[in-house]
């Protein structure tokens, strides 16, 4: 009778593809001695017994109407050994990153120095978030860096890299590093995490080390006459994390648009006026080509005295072929449109 009564439990709950405590509760009626129809009767009346409940628990709980809109869980960040990730498998609600991959940077190398430039223009997908950013960061005195890719990102990695280099210059007894040194930091900590950073990066300025060296070498090669050491350093730290150094660089969406002009125009040995008019030039041909560069224009020039900024503003930018004329209005307009008027007469 037990061994009837278990079987037919089984047979019941498989092709009836019943739930999962109504086959456990057969099952141990079953095991107990008792027959299927005697369990089922129980199992019954116990489920009776739980709405009999329910009901009563529902009519003595107030309801409350609430309106849920659709939840994907964020971003969970997951450590590791040496570097960090981020699992998108439900991807979340959230807006568009500030970006500054759509943007215009560049630095560039003369006799006794380097000059960075880069535009001001910040976007959110098509929307201008920001028309004046300033997209050179000081890393130390004598280095900075200019920014592309994600603002969050940038502005976070050369916050970091600045305190390390402050800290690095505490312990040599306040030398502070050089070009190398943070180009390093900054190479670092874009490649082990080039999976979860957008950060394409351009770091130059004045090394002391870099000029001494050249200026033996040339003492050397020239029988004892030295040749005006250089000092300018440039890296180039584009996305993934990648340290190359060059005599100039170029970033951002606007550099697509500058790549022949920038080889045709820089030269070595140029004075640091040449090199200033070089940057805002090359700037402001990204600036009238690429739509997604724009703004004022800010450069910054470096040498071994230490760096001074220069600001162009919107309407001050040198225009490029093609460019329309920037629109005039109230009293110079006025003063503009009587001075044609008194030339035509």
């Amino acid at each position: 009778m037990r061994s009837n009564g278990f079987v037919d439990a089984l047979s019941f709950s498989f092709l009836s593809l019943s739930r999962a405590s109504l086959f456990v509760f057969l099952l141990g009626s079953a095991l107990e001695g008792d027959s299927f129809s005697q369990a089922l009767r129980k199992y019954r009346r116990r489920e009776k017994k739980k709405q009999a409940r329910a009901s009563l628990r529902a009519k003595n709980t107030p309801t409350i109407e609430t309106s849920r809109t659709p939840f994907h869980r964020p971003r969970r960040l997951l450590s590791t050994s040496s570097s960090f990730s981020l699992d998108l498998a439900s991807p979340p609600l959230e807006p568009p990153l500030l970006s500054l991959s759509q943007t215009t940077i560049m630095a560039a190398t003369f006799d006794g120095g380097v000059v960075l430039g880069a535009d001001s223009r910040t976007s959110t997908g098509s929307y201008v978030a920001n028309r004046a950013t300033d997209k050179v960061t000081r890393l130390t005195e004598r280095v900075y860096v200019c920014r592309s890719g994600s603002a969050a990102d940038t502005q976070n990695i050369a916050a970091a890299v600045a305190w390390h280099l402050e800290q690095m210059a505490v312990e040599r007894g306040g030398k502070e590093a050089g070009v190398l040194a943070a180009a390093r930091m900054l190479s670092r900590i874009t490649y082990q995490n080039k999976d979860a950073l957008q950060a394409g990066l351009i770091v130059a300025g004045y090394d002391e080390a870099d000029a001494n060296a050249k200026s033996s070498s040339a003492s050397a090669t020239a029988g004892g006459e030295g040749e005006s050491s250089n000092g300018g350093v440039v890296y180039a730290v584009p996305l993934g994390g990648t340290m190359v150094r060059v005599p100039f660089a170029i970033g951002g969406s606007g550099s697509a648009y500058i790549t022949g002009l920038c080889d045709k125009l820089w030269r070595p040995g140029m004075t640091a006026d040449e090199c200033v008019a070089f940057v805002r030039r090359a700037v402001a041909h990204a600036i009238a080509r690429d739509g997604s560069s724009g703004g004022c224009i800010r450069t910054v020039c470096i040498t071994k005295e230490g760096a001074k900024r220069e600001f162009v503003p919107g309407d001050e930018v040198p225009g490029t072929f093609g460019d329309l004329s920037q629109p005039v209005g109230g009293r110079e307009g006025a003063a503009a449109a009587a001075a044609a008027a008194t030339a035509v007469a």
